[in-house]
């Protein structure tokens, strides 16, 4: 469909500043056909029988033959066209899905903080940092950030405040609003209520201290404990079901009510959510990510996910579930990670305490198809959270100094291991998929790293029957050798994932037949995706965590510490999620031991 929202304004501040190295990055390439081809059966060819294997083998062949060549050059056309030939089609997997967001918004848990161990304090502090990070972004002196290799994009910062995912009609993808030179304020949920703060002066200026927004959180938390079954009428709830009943019933109330539509647009054009819990107290490490990511019964009604939404329980614990349109793990993490070891940009604080008054934000909900509407979206949420499989592993037994001092890649050690789990799980070759950063390129967000070949598939398979520590230890390079292989091959563009989407979307549309290489049974194969997997996150981030991307599929968030890991895994099902995670504990101590043992033969050799 390819409608472009509007980008947030272009101010001399930030093309000076933030933005000022935007031109210069490089614009992402596109794979020659034949390549992208090539990689597709390395990839795939492992994850089928061998009747699939040779129709994918044909069908691949037929699609270099005939519509292949005209796509990819329609698709090189487009791309002169653009910035960067993915950023729509990849935008509207998120602004063109008409499901629950709960399927799409990804979340982080933050460790408990010391001294912030109530809603208003632990809500104020992450507020206060936030608002100093905003001054920074918003007036363009958030800095650059550079790698080994070079400047990142930065496009997606000014996204972060005052963004809203707006309901579009069916078929059609939802607009996307940003407001954050107007914004003044942040909108506040509690008992599925929300509430107007404003946060910032006329002049741009911080108007709320720590200290006067705990005691605003603690004036809307006494307001609405005074409420009667606010779930009942929690407009909020309709964003997390689905899109196309929350478009109907907004439109609903908006020409209802001259206020109700005002009270839209008081939450869209907010800097951000803040979603205070309460009765959510002594949340477990598993129960505390099932709330950030579907809410539990009393809490999943008290977001606004077509916003990011800071999320902070009764006693103090919080995190983050953010709407995925325009903003990246990369990007939110450095966000997330930054405030929670208190952010400070040095901008002036000035609290005024007429100006930063708490307003109820009404939502006039009569109709019997909305309160429906609500109602069916909570007991939707209410069923996921109750189902849902949700482990999580914080492990202790070592972690990137280790992996290092062995010479190996943190991130290419750990999917080896969960590789290896999976198949000790389920006796199969899996379907991969870890995202890849791609913001060296201009306007670049996540390719795709699909970890399978022949070589990591029949490690796999042969790794129970090794006999030595030698020959397991050789084969787990060998694996991690070709991880790194596929993933930096993903990091220059050069994955199967991106471009086949481009032509996906160019046939559809040109009004043309689908690509003749998904009409297959390799093709639908490659889309069950059985390990979906994501290295995101650092400290005081806790996890970082998604839904499953299949019916049996696996979503493991994690990140490689020093001297520890964490991992958010969920499955569906209970039992395989605990199975995965008590697999992939006991495989990442045994290969330690493997390491070791090797290590010491070789010493001792010497």
């Amino acid at each position: 469909m390819n409608v472009r929202p509007a980008e947030p304004r272009t101010t001399r501040s930030r093309s000076d500043g933030t933005l000022q190295k935007q031109d210069s990055l490089p614009k992402m390439p596109i794979a020659p056909l034949e390549d992208t081809i090539s990689a597709y059966l390395q990839q795939v060819l492992p994850c089928l029988t061998a009747e699939q294997a040779e129709a994918t083998k044909a069908k691949a062949a037929l699609f270099l033959e005939t519509d292949g060549p005209s796509l990819h050059e329609k698709l090189l056309a487009h791309d002169a066209q653009t910035e960067n030939y993915l950023e729509d089609f990849y935008r509207e997997i998120y602004t063109g899905y008409e499901g629950s967001n709960h399927s799409l918004n990804p979340t982080f848990v933050m460790f408990p903080k010391e001294g912030c161990d109530t809603a208003p304090k632990s809500a104020a502090n992450l507020v206060a940092a936030s608002l100093q990070h905003y001054v920074h972004v918003r007036d363009g002196a958030f800095p650059i950030q550079e790698t080994r290799k070079g400047s990142l994009c930065m496009r997606q910062m000014p996204w972060l405040y005052g963004t809203a995912r707006v309901p579009s009609p069916a078929g059609m993808p939802d607009d996307l609003v940003n407001s954050i030179d107007e914004s003044k304020h942040i909108a506040v949920l509690c008992r599925g209520a929300v509430y107007n703060l404003p946060v910032v002066g006329d002049q741009g200026q911080i108007i709320a201290s720590k200290e006067l927004l705990e005691a605003r959180f603690e004036e809307i938390m006494q307001h609405a404990s005074s409420l009667e079954e606010p779930q009942r009428t929690s407009v909020p709830a309709l964003t997390t079901g689905d899109r196309n009943a929350y478009h109907k019933a907004r439109e609903v109330l908006t020409l209802a009510s001259p206020d109700n539509a005002a009270s839209f647009s008081t939450v869209d054009s907010a800097l951000f959510v803040v979603a205070i819990d309460v009765g959510a107290s002594g949340l477990s490490a598993e129960e505390m990510s099932r709330n950030v990511l579907y809410g539990l019964e009393g809490t999943n009604y008290n977001r606004w996910m077509d916003k990011w939404n800071i999320i902070v329980c009764e006693d103090g614990q919080a995190g983050l579930n953010w709407e995925h349109s325009m903003l990246d793990g990369h990007t939110m993490m450095e966000y997330y990670a930054e405030i929670g070891k208190e952010y400070d940009s040095g901008a002036p604080v000035e609290p005024d305490e007429a100006a930063c008054v708490v307003t109820p934000v009404p939502f006039d909900v009569v109709d019997d198809e909305t309160l429906g509407s609500i109602a069916t979206a909570i007991d939707s949420a209410t069923t996921k959270t109750t189902g849902l499989g949700q482990e999580c592993l914080e492990f202790q037994g070592f972690g990137g100094t280790f992996i290092k001092g062995s010479k190996c890649s943190p991130d290419g050690f750990v999917q080896a291991a969960m590789m290896i789990s999976y198949y000790q799980v389920k006796q199969k070759i899996p379907v991969p998929y870890e995202s890849v950063l791609a913001k060296a390129y201009k306007h670049g967000r996540v390719t795709v790293a699909r970890n399978m070949s022949e070589l990591i598939a029949n490690n796999l398979k042969a790794w129970e029957g090794m006999a030595t520590a030698e020959e397991k230890v050789e084969a787990y390079r060998a694996t991690i050798a070709d991880i790194s292989r596929i993933c930096a091959a993903a990091a220059k563009a050069q994955d199967v994932d991106r471009p086949m989407l481009g032509y996906r979307r160019i046939a559809s549309d040109e009004g043309l037949e689908n690509p003749s290489i998904v009409d297959d049974a390799g093709w639908t194969r490659f889309g069950e995706i059985d390990l979906c997997t994501s290295h995101c996150g650092r400290a005081p981030i806790r996890f970082f965590g998604f839904e499953p991307p299949s019916a049996d599929g696996f979503s493991v968030g994690y990140y490689v510490d020093k001297n520890s890991m964490q991992f958010s895994i969920t499955h569906f099902d209970k039992a395989e999620a605990k199975k995965f995670s008590d697999t992939l504990e006991v495989t990442l101590n045994a290969v330690k031991g493997l390491f070791e043992e090797v290590a010491a033969k070789g010493a001792a050799e010497e």
